[in-house]
């Protein structure tokens, strides 16, 4: 009942707030990254279609490489046609370094430490 004696203002002011809870969630829920043997796939928001490159699209990957207390390092991979992934160097991500890089090795594509 105490809902109903808040002025008007603030009711606007909190739906607008819960309306943009609800579309950051939407819009995280929505953005992925995925890396298979033949394949890299992301999409960068709700609007954005659904970016698939093979292996051989990569022109190069930069490792950018940050001290633990300052952050998470990250992969970027940039591809032929000028898009760019980026991908933080978490658990999941950790556990396959070594197999991304001798991919990245097996297939020629260039690799630095940024």
């Amino acid at each position: 009942m105490s809902f109903l004696r808040v002025s008007k203002k603030a009711k606007k002011i909190g739906a607008i707030i819960i309306l943009l809870a609800v579309f950051c969630f939407a819009n995280g829920s929505q953005q992925f990254s995925r890396l298979a043997w033949d394949s890299l796939a992301f999409k960068k928001s709700i609007w954005s279609e659904t970016y698939e490159y093979a292996w051989e699209d990569i022109e190069k990957v930069v490792f950018r490489e940050v001290p633990l207390d300052k952050g998470t390092s990250k992969f970027d991979f940039h591809f032929k046609d000028g898009n760019v992934l980026t991908l933080s160097n978490n658990l999941e991500v950790q556990a396959w370094r070594k197999l991304i890089e001798k991919k990245l090795n097996d297939d020629g594509i260039e690799y630095k430490r940024g």
